[in-house]
């Protein structure tokens, strides 16, 4: 018989203690050349930076930590986290890396691999989730959701208009704690979601979190963050009545999209916005669809390394990305996501890892998912915390009254 994992070890449960707090920290780090430059009235292009290298680095040395815990477990009770269709992506990527490294040089492909962690992460952080500490991790995300809408109240005050202005002196689109204001809008979206997972959905911070969330998306102009916030404001109401829940979140959106020009108060947003991603997912499916060595070209990285980034083609959601890094074995990798989901989520409770859900699929459409730190990682935990059973001394205590 296999050994079992106790969250109680020392290291992985640090690690659940730290993980959090070193998310936030490391988000602050890695943004604050470029809300400096935008304090000064630059617009900055995710393919222009120009800050000190180190300050990109952190989310990378999380990555690989999560990476070195996980492994360390695997180690010390011999228990492979990639088993089946796990293994099997895992395999694909490390083909799709050697072809891209032998087209494109090993620094494109790095870039692959860089990109793909946080999806990687998801396959083998099932277990090592339950070390999360619960109470501390939504203390923490509160603490950022709120820096994140106070920096953006101070920006209506002091920041340029690098964005447009909403109203005479006072500057559109916000950004808070991120260059750009969608991401501002997944991130309090994500917290949101990700508040909601680990108290079960009950409990005073749930209306809380999604109240924050729907005021940051405002303020970001989001039209996505609008939609999802507000979807999940719903999914809080009427967590028990699934049909109630459907009804409305279709009404939400038809109800939305149609009207998001003037809801964001961006002239031509769903033309412009909507349009655009049309034609760049239909340019890179062009270009990569049936190439097997494009792996790390769609990336941010990539696009800052090359010499004419301009005349890159940037994937601006996760399913342009996807299929331009991952070309043809793009159908492949998405049929055995899907298998894993369906056959190795079994003990997942989707009542409660449904917020994660919603958030992950919205905002897939329009950003590259992999690529907004912290939120994917947000997302890939919020949607294994939920499989395993609470003890009361790691329950929120809000809840601990509740049957």
């Amino acid at each position: 018989m296999s050994r079992k994992w106790h969250p109680s070890q020392s290291r992985e449960n640090a690690a659940g203690i730290w993980l959090v707090p070193a998310l936030l920290i490391a988000t602050l780090f890695q943004n604050y050349y470029d809300l400096s430059a935008i304090l000064d009235g630059e617009k900055l292009a995710l393919y222009a930076y120009e800050g000190p290298l180190i300050f990109k680095l952190g989310k990378d040395a999380i990555y690989i930590t999560l990476l070195a815990v996980v492994a360390r477990r695997a180690f010390k009770f011999q228990q492979s986290p990639m088993t089946d269709y796990a293994l099997m992506t895992f395999c694909i990527i490390a083909m799709l890396f050697v072809f891209s490294a032998l087209v494109n040089g090993p620094i494109v492909a790095l870039l692959g691999i860089r990109w793909s962690l946080p999806f990687l992460l998801f396959f083998i952080l099932r277990d090592w989730a339950r070390a999360i500490e619960r109470n501390q991790a939504i203390r923490w995300l509160m603490a950022g959701m709120i820096t994140c809408l106070a920096a953006q109240i101070y920006q209506l005050f002091n920041m340029p208009p690098v964005f447009g202005e909403v109203l005479p002196g006072i500057p559109a689109r916000t950004p808070g704690i991120f260059i750009a204001p969608n991401s501002t809008a997944f991130f309090a979206c994500a917290s949101a979601a990700f508040i909601l997972a680990l108290s079960g959905g009950l409990g005073k911070f749930s209306a809380v979190c999604i109240a924050l969330a729907i005021i940051i998306s405002l303020l970001a102009q989001s039209g996505t963050g609008m939609i999802v916030s507000f979807i999940l404001g719903f999914r809080a109401l009427t967590s028990k009545r699934p049909a109630i829940f459907w009804t409305i979140s279709l009404l939400i959106v038809l109800a939305t999209v149609p009207n998001l020009d003037s809801l964001t108060q961006r002239d031509d947003y769903v033309s412009a916005s909507g349009g655009g991603r049309l034609k760049v997912l239909a340019d890179i499916t062009q270009k990569s669809a049936l190439e097997i060595h494009n792996f790390g070209v769609f990336t941010n990285a990539a696009n800052l390394q090359s010499d004419n980034p301009k005349d890159q083609v940037a994937a601006d959601s996760l399913v342009a990305s996807w299929i331009g890094n991952f070309g043809v074995a793009a159908p492949l990798l998405f049929a055995l996501t899907c298998l894993f989901i369906t056959f190795n989520m079994s003990k997942v409770d989707w009542k409660i890892a449904a917020p994660c859900a919603i958030t992950f699929a919205f905002f897939s459409m329009t950003t590259i998912v992999f690529e907004a730190f912290p939120m994917n990682i947000f997302v890939a935990i919020g949607l294994w915390v939920s499989q395993t059973p609470r003890s009361q001394a790691n329950r929120p205590r809000q809840n601990q009254s509740i049957s």
